[in-house]
């Protein structure tokens, strides 16, 4: 038997959800840890927050509202602007998962701007 390490960069980031049970003076988008891999870091952050929340976080009153958005392509960070296309489409009633993932992205100190497209 061979035992292969798989030791990769990793870091801490927030991805955030709907917080369906939030009581009045309480944000209705909260902060999640994970953990995703370098240097690809934006990625898994996007990565992670599609995946949705957790059985426990669920429990807590936690959501991934994407209304028709299937997933995310074409992520790119240049200049402080990050871009990034979301698949499935993109009417005025998917405004939660646009700031999901617009929060999500501004986190990184290379991102000042989010612009999302369909």
């Amino acid at each position: 038997m061979i035992d292969i390490g798989s030791r990769f960069a990793a870091r801490r980031v927030s991805v955030y959800f709907s917080d369906i049970e939030r009581r009045p003076g309480e944000p209705a988008i909260v902060a999640v840890r994970r953990t995703v891999d370098t240097p690809a870091v934006a990625r898994g952050a996007l990565q992670r927050l599609f995946a949705g929340p957790t059985q426990p976080e669920i429990a807590r009153g936690l959501q991934l509202f994407p209304g028709r958005v299937t997933g995310f392509a074409d992520l790119s960070v240049r200049d402080g602007v990050a871009r990034v296309r979301l698949l499935g489409g993109c009417p005025a009633r998917d405004a939660d998962i646009r700031r999901q993932v617009r929060l999500t992205l501004l986190q990184f100190p290379t991102v000042d701007r989010v612009l999302i497209r369909c």
